[in-house]
């Protein structure tokens, strides 16, 4: 399935996730980056304004991403396109993920154990079931337009 996501962490995380804020301040962040994703802004936007992924990706936000679940084997993975396995998530973030519907924004709180990085905001693109590498055949063809 495709997502779109929107990390937001804090300064001391245990996964060293470059992020200013802290705990409190992104608890709070997190809350109102969902409230505006759910009443209509453009998520895109959000995620490109606020996610800490784009620590991992050179200054810009990761995304999308296609999420496989378990039974799925990863394939190459596209510049555009990050792909993560379920056992490689956190098991929250997993079971908020695969029981969404196409166009559903969700929250996924911090937990420490599970997954100690922050909160998600995640929106399901796409609930697609072809295998990988027929995704990657098809976007070669028709790769995604850039929205604003």
């Amino acid at each position: 399935m495709q997502i779109e996501r929107i990390l937001i962490s804090y300064r001391g995380n245990p996964l060293k996730i470059p992020a200013r804020r802290s705990f409190d301040d992104a608890a709070a962040l997190a809350r109102r980056i969902y409230d505006r994703a759910r009443s209509g802004e453009n998520f895109i936007n959000l995620r490109n304004g606020y996610s800490d992924d784009r620590a991992k990706a050179g200054g810009h936000a990761i995304g999308p991403y296609i999420f496989l679940n378990h039974g799925l084997e990863p394939s190459r993975t596209l510049k555009h396109i990050a792909r993560m396995m379920r056992g490689f998530m956190g098991k929250r973030l997993g079971d908020v993920v695969f029981r969404m519907k196409v166009g559903e924004i969700a929250f996924v709180e911090h937990d420490d154990e599970d997954y100690p990085a922050g909160w998600e905001i995640v929106l399901c693109v796409n609930r697609d079931m072809r295998r990988p590498s027929q995704v990657e055949a098809d976007l070669k063809k028709d790769p995604p337009q850039k929205t604003d």
